[in-house]
């Protein structure tokens, strides 16, 4: 008997006939009646997820990797129908392509059974371009529903910190009382930063449960709900302040007064207190310490916080009340002059040049193969112009960085490790060289180290 695999999508929006019980059962009857087993393990459910974009669908997508193992594990797939399978006109063409020539899986729609003559290829493609237009109509209802309820002053996301929804309105919640506290404690002069702190520290938490941090603060002060408006990105999404949003009137009681709320709009454009310019530093090149350092006081990592400084993760999020912050050079004399101490007499033996040369041609040759994928996903229309320009300027980048001479092993084949890392050969390497023998570091403040080794 022939093995198959089965696909159950639901979203939700659809009615009980695309229930998963009721696609499973439909569909193992098909495969009974004509000769198919689906075993459990081969049965993908993705349930109340959009059928748009096949990379938000986690049981697809695995499907899909099992279908490419070696020897192919089933020979078919069988769907309820093919707008199961996909409602994307440029995700089903790339998938169905791929399964049906690539990997020789027929895809199999129980409901809509195509026969084998020519005209199944128009009739496919005409199912297809229905499917995409209910999507894309679905979806231009569901925006219009929400743009009426923001027009009404409704609620259409979950009840933000300080509230909760009750009869379609926001409602004061428990937490109230500390939203007025925060915007309170923030126009007499304290910082996002110092706010979140304070809050942890009492045991408040956020709506999610978790410890506040300086970002979570910042968004909260620039939220218009407190005020009795409604907020709502018309993109569905959030955060980015340059994403269109509606804001309107709502019909939910203020937690802030207007002056208050003024006052604290005003100190935020001063202090332009905002996650953006709370993000921490982010150096392409990796630092020889980077992953290996760790905070005295509550044992997160110390991460680049300015080109030349690392500070510790937590206290930049306003999770951990002591800094560590320490100057990159200052780091690396300290530590090389421990090592140095702690290793005295140990040589290093490297490889032949050769060898470790031979393993950046690899990385060179695997990221052109990269690269040839990355192009031909946009010539089948799966990434964006903007994707494929971003993903072939960092494939570049590596290819730089293989082909510069500099990147070649200048590591002496016998030398003591205070000479090899004082040496010339690259950060990444000597990152990756200390990770082989260092477990952590523990930094105390005042300028006190704890190396851990390796076992």
């Amino acid at each position: 008997m022939r093995t198959a695999a089965a696909y159950i999508r639901v979203s939700t929006e659809d009615q009980i006939e695309y229930s998963p019980d009721s696609q499973r059962k439909l569909i193992l009857r098909y495969a009974a009646q004509h000769g198919w087993q689906v075993p459990d393990a081969f049965i993908f459910i993705d349930e109340g997820i959009s059928g748009r974009k096949a990379e938000k669908r986690p049981a697809f997508m695995q499907m899909i990797t099992m279908a490419k193992q070696k020897p192919k594990p089933f020979s078919a797939i069988l769907v309820y129908s093919f707008s199961r399978f996909a409602r994307n006109r440029e995700d089903s063409v790339v998938y169905k392509r791929m399964l049906r020539k690539d990997l020789g899986i027929e895809l199999i729609s129980i409901s809509q059974e195509l026969g084998n003559d020519k005209t199944s290829v128009l009739v496919e493609a005409l199912l297809e371009a229905m499917d995409e237009y209910y999507s894309i109509d679905l979806g231009e209802n569901v925006k219009r529903g929400m743009v009426e309820k923001v027009e009404r002053g409704e609620p259409v996301s979950v009840a933000p910190f300080g509230y909760r929804i009750e009869n379609r309105r926001y409602v004061p919640s428990d937490q109230a009382p500390f939203v007025q506290e925060i915007f309170q404690l923030f126009v007499n002069g304290a910082g996002c930063r110092e706010i979140a702190l304070y809050l942890n520290k009492i045991g408040i938490r956020t709506g999610k449960g978790n410890t506040w941090q300086a970002r979570g603060i910042s968004y909260l002060l620039h939220n218009p709900v407190y005020i009795g408006k409604i907020r709502w990105s018309t993109e569905g999404r959030a955060g980015r302040s340059e994403i269109p949003r509606m804001v309107t009137q709502g019909n939910h009681i203020p937690l802030v007064d207007e002056g208050t709320w003024q006052l604290a709009q005003e100190r935020l454009n001063l202090l332009r207190c905002s996650p953006r310019r709370e993000k921490i530093y982010r150096i392409e090149e990796d630092g020889p310490l980077d992953g290996l350092v760790r905070c005295g006081s509550c044992g997160s990592l110390l991460v680049r916080s300015g080109r030349d400084t690392y500070q510790c993760s937590n206290y930049a999020r306003g999770k951990c009340k002591i800094s560590h912050s320490i100057g990159r050079k200052m780091l690396w004399k300290t530590i090389c002059a421990a090592l140095a101490e702690d290793l005295n007499g140990f040589h290093l033996w490297i490889s032949q040049r050769d060898s470790m040369n031979k393993t950046i041609q690899t990385a060179q040759k695997r990221a052109m193969e990269r690269l040839e994928r990355v192009e031909a996903a946009y010539d089948a229309g799966i990434d964006t112009l903007e994707e494929y320009a971003r993903k072939k300027k960092e494939l570049q980048e590596i290819l730089k960085h293989c082909q510069n001479p500099q990147r070649k092993i200048h590591s002496p084949q016998n030398a003591t490790i205070k000479e090899y890392l004082e040496g010339p050969a690259p950060e990444q390497e000597k990152n990756r060289f200390l990770s082989c023998f260092i477990d952590r570091i523990i930094f105390q403040k005042p300028y006190r180290f704890q190396i851990i080794y390796k076992l």
